[in-house]
């Protein structure tokens, strides 16, 4: 994250002594996300987020389709799969994951507690 700061605030930032490149935290959260642990999920979604903003669409949907296979009941990670599937210009594929996706959240009843 510190990569990704302006020059101004990475120097203010140097002075409390924590530094860093876009790419090493790339490389971090890489790794963590290859792990099995507690935080391999939120790994992988800070991932995709970053290799967004990095425009690397194809990298970040590799993480949304393995956390899509993965949770097949949670709507989200095949919509945002869909997403970077558009922002990578694949349109055909990227109206058809999101059909999957919405027709995930359509068939989710929502229960309420009695009040």
């Amino acid at each position: 994250m510190v990569g990704s700061l302006p020059w101004s605030v990475k120097a203010a930032i140097a002075i409390v002594g924590l530094s860093g490149t876009k790419e090493k935290g790339l490389a971090i959260s890489a790794r963590s996300g290859r792990h099995s642990g507690e935080n391999s999920v939120d790994a992988k979604v800070v991932l995709a987020l970053f290799l967004r903003r990095e425009h690397r669409y194809d990298e970040a949907r590799a993480y949304m389709h393995d956390l899509a296979g993965r949770y097949p009941r949670n709507y989200l990670f095949p919509v945002e799969e869909a997403n970077l599937l558009r922002s990578g210009g694949h349109l055909q594929e990227a109206a058809g994951r999101l059909s999957q996706g919405l027709a995930k959240r359509t068939r989710r009843q929502v229960r309420h507690p009695a009040l």
